[in-house]
């Protein structure tokens, strides 16, 4: 299903279990990928706050979400 998604495979390539890990972006919204139109689309369709609830798991990491 998420075979085609580039966070998916930018997330799997980098051997993280979710963009929070990413070494790459100390700021999230600095990533084309997870920050693309279709990102922003889907975020306003599905009213979530992805950047928002990345930032929370790397504050207090995964199991405390």
């Amino acid at each position: 299903m998420f075979k085609n998604c580039p966070v998916k495979r930018c997330v799997t390539a980098k051997g993280c279990a979710t963009c929070a890990g990413c070494a790459d972006f100390e700021n999230l919204k600095a990533c084309r990928k997870l920050n693309s139109f279709v990102s922003k689309l889907f975020a306003q369709i599905f009213r979530t706050r992805r950047i928002d609830n990345l930032e929370r798991i790397r504050t207090i990491g995964v199991e405390g979400s």
